[in-house]
């Protein structure tokens, strides 16, 4: 029988796929999986104007990021993927470790018909790729231009890299550069790790030869 691991013993997903050497590290570019964070999907129908739902203060605009309280205090950035769709990310130092039981609260909180609260921490992995040919490695894996870099703000997207659909958070990190956080259904991160090394040294490449982005 299948059981969720709480976030203190689940293994990383690299790790579990028998992926010895998780970091990478060349001229201009990191990457490496990150600790896994809380990861919650959050879908509604209802208008954000009214009931306890406009108490979170989402972001709107698609692509759009902004931090926001949640009724137990904890504080997570909400990407906005789609109309009436986010997903809410926290560090896994956050005060919650039980994902569930933020879910369950935000299920209470937000109880409608047309909401609903999904747990996904132990569905998604995360890769953190940054450094200056960061945009070139991402936008040669993708159909989007990630030339703008750090000069848009936070922001996130989706698209595909490979046969992965990724979901891509842009942002910075306190006391570092900015990063791209790149989040990824566990159960293909190590395809997607293989294509991101691989890939790397071309980008490395493209960075030497025209430079980084403004």
């Amino acid at each position: 029988m299948s059981r969720a691991y709480e976030l203190s013993e689940r293994p990383p997903a690299l790790r579990q796929a028998g992926i010895r050497e998780c970091t990478f590290d060349a001229a201009g570019l990191r990457m490496g999986q990150f600790e896994d964070p809380v990861l919650v999907r959050l879908r509604s129908l209802q208008p954000l104007a009214s009931g306890r739902l406009a108490a979170l203060a989402l972001p709107l605009q698609v692509g759009e990021v902004g931090p926001v309280t949640l009724f137990n205090g904890e504080k997570m950035d909400a990407l906005c993927l789609a109309p009436g769709e986010w997903l809410l990310v926290g560090p896994a130092g956050v005060a919650c470790k039980r994902p569930r039981d933020l879910v369950e609260r935000l299920q209470q909180e937000l109880a409608s018909d047309s909401t609903a609260v999904f747990d996904q921490s132990d569905g998604l992995a995360g890769l953190r790729v940054s450094g200056a040919a960061a945009p070139w490695l991402l936008g040669k894996l993708s159909c989007l231009d990630f030339a703008r870099g750090p000069a848009a703000g936070p922001h996130c997207a989706r698209t595909r890299m490979g046969d992965a659909a990724v979901t891509v958070h842009c942002h910075a990190v306190p006391g570092h550069a900015w990063v791209f956080d790149l989040y990824v259904d566990r159960s293909v991160a190590h395809c997607l790790w293989q294509l991101l090394t691989v890939s790397a040294p071309h980008a490395a490449e493209l960075h030497a030869d025209f430079g980084a982005f403004a």
